[in-house]
């Protein structure tokens, strides 16, 4: 595991090891199944790009677990933006089911916010939403029965899953920008 990694002219450090995330995903996914007690299976909606390894991890352990894959986006280079881009998507199947959102990273949350508002249109029993990474002090929206793998600070992050300029998404940790 490399301590430093540079991409184009940043330079980012280790922030949470894969060891650290292979033996966070086993609780995470105890959270969820606390949340799903009564389901026979689980109909989790997967945020693209970033949390195709999170899922894949989680799926490990899930059982009857219906898997459907979103293309959302909010990032500009290092920044997140508030125009918050989800592809068009059948959202009626979900009427009167309890939906599973699997998120990379949360910072301002309203990502998770539009997707719930047009969930809710659909007539969707409940949603939980299960987010690898959570910036507490960037949220501007309250997100009901949210499971956290980790929270952190405001530092942008890469690797996981998560990238920058479509970078660094391969990379079994994660790092920070320095």
């Amino acid at each position: 595991m490399k301590k430093i990694i540079n991409i184009e002219d940043k330079i980012f450090s280790l922030l949470i090891s894969a060891e650290e995330i292979r033996e966070r995903i086993p609780h995470i996914v105890k959270e969820i199944y606390s949340e799903f007690k009564e389901e026979h299976t689980i109909e989790a909606i997967v945020l693209m790009n970033g949390a195709f390894m999170f899922a894949s991890d989680l799926c490990i352990y899930l059982d009857k677990v219906k898997l459907h894959f979103i293309k959302a986006s909010s990032y500009s280079g290092i920044q997140s933006t508030e125009d918050v881009k989800i592809e068009s998507y059948d959202f009626a199947q979900f009427k009167n089911k309890n939906v599973l959102l699997i998120e990379d990273i949360i910072e301002t949350g309203n990502t998770i916010q539009k997707l719930s508002s047009i969930l809710h249109v659909n007539k969707v029993n409940k949603i939980v939403t299960a987010s690898l990474i959570v910036k507490p002090n960037k949220l501007q929206h309250t997100i009901d029965k949210l499971i956290a793998g980790f929270s952190i600070s405001d530092a942008f992050i890469i690797g996981y899953g998560m990238d920058f300029n479509q970078q660094g998404r391969h990379l079994a940790d994660i790092y920070q920008l320095v």
